[in-house]
């Protein structure tokens, strides 16, 4: 596994994260959190806002979740960082699996119609927006980047394979993107 990690990284070091030199806008939504309070997006509250489209059934999102909370611990001490759980096509309890994990995301249950607005198929899906509104990233691009893995392993393996190496996609382009902030 370590071996993996490390190839991960060497790879990753010759990836280039590119941004379009034309601004894509964040589809703007209002919806109400898990705590019942009415939240507008895109706002000015962060510097970086993470917008993850997940479900508790998805291998994928159980894999990649622990890493977004490992960058909100690397980079919150001196960027103002957010999850955003935007929980879609759920049949199971977000909240009780945020908590039992003790993930500090803003959960969105239902979010179903905002996961239209951006496009999104399925679940594990992210945005990285910075604090003027506009897709600084989307995990499609590490999508496009990885080759495909052996059809043979279960996604719970492939899910295993491919969460490091999009963790450290999403650090380059939060690195990027709050060096020209």
């Amino acid at each position: 596994m370590r071996f993996f990690y490390q190839l991960t990284i060497a790879l990753t070091l010759f990836i280039t994260i590119s941004v379009s030199a034309e601004d894509i806008k964040a589809p703007i939504w209002q919806h109400q959190d898990s705590n019942g309070t009415d939240v507008e997006f895109p706002n000015q509250e962060q510097d970086v806002a993470i917008v993850l489209f997940w479900a508790t059934w998805c291998p994928y999102c159980k894999q990649l979740m622990p890493h977004l909370q490992s960058i909100i611990d690397e980079y919150g001490r001196n960027h103002k960082v957010r999850v955003y759980a935007l929980s879609i096509n759920e049949d199971g309890d977000p909240a009780a699996y945020l908590k039992e994990r003790g993930y500090s995301f803003r959960l969105f249950t239902e979010a179903d119609a905002i996961a239209e607005q951006y496009g999104v198929k399925g679940t594990p899906n992210l945005v990285l927006v910075d604090r003027s509104g506009n897709i600084r990233y989307n995990l499609n691009q590490a999508f496009k980047k990885q080759k495909e893995l052996n059809k043979s392993l279960s996604h719970s393996e492939k899910a295993g394979r491919r969460a490091p190496f999009w963790a450290t996609e999403i650090r380059l382009a939060m690195d990027d993107l709050l060096q020209n902030k």
